[in-house]
């Protein structure tokens, strides 16, 4: 899977005048709870439940409110390794994005497990030193936190073999508010996430593979 579209909320440009996709499912009124629940895993296999909580989470939603900043988007206070941002869940994303300014500190503290290499463009990346010894990258959002597993780390293999983190300080971001990261699938799968359309917040559960911290 590559991503999906249509399920941003009303005040982002849409390609057709009747809206996105979900805001059409809201106005025909065929759900129970205008919601949408994804629960992502590797492999390409998953599951997205419209009307309720994805059946993969094993613990009610904890819920954070829409930030009004950018219209249209799931944006939610959150934080990484201790940084707090804003953070733009998105589900047409595969990687984990960030200003550079933000992700080098992260990757520095993270030495012993990682190289950190740079595009001809001048984004950066890591690369395990030893796939066998992970980094740690923990996920807070409020009082919910999760580190993110090999699958989730993981973003291709080098030519050399070594494996590339899906974390990445990339020059995209430059268009971006300043505190503005890009959270995609590489996290997402981690966790079971619901967007409550009526209520504009997102709940965050835990599901059988979640490591909670």
């Amino acid at each position: 899977m590559q991503g999906l579209v249509g399920l941003a909320l009303p005040g982002q440009d849409s390609a057709s005048p009747l809206g996105g996709f979900f805001e059409r499912v809201v106005k025909a009124g065929v759900l129970k709870e205008n919601i949408f629940s994804f629960a992502l895993a590797p492999g390409g296999v998953g599951e997205l439940q419209f009307g309720s909580v994805a059946e993969a989470a094993v613990a009610p939603p904890k819920w954070l409110p829409v930030l009004p900043d950018r219209p249209g988007e799931w944006l939610v206070k959150g934080s990484i390794n201790g940084l707090e941002r804003r953070m733009l869940l998105d589900t047409g994303s595969s990687t984990i994005l960030g200003r550079k300014e933000d992700v080098l500190p992260i990757f520095e503290k993270l030495q012993d497990f990682i190289d950190v290499l740079e595009d001809p463009d001048g984004s950066i990346f890591a690369v395990l030193k030893d796939s066998s010894k992970l980094p740690t990258f923990t996920f807070t959002f409020g009082d919910f936190s999760f580190r993110l597993g090999k699958d989730a780390l993981s973003y291709g293999t080098m030519p050399d073999g070594r494996q590339a983190l899906s974390i990445m300080g990339d020059v995209i971001m430059e268009k971006f508010p300043k505190d503005v990261w890009i959270v995609g699938d590489a996290a997402l799968r981690e966790v079971v996430y619901t967007c409550d359309w009526d209520g504009k917040r997102v709940g965050f559960s835990p599901h059988k593979n979640t490591i909670v911290v």
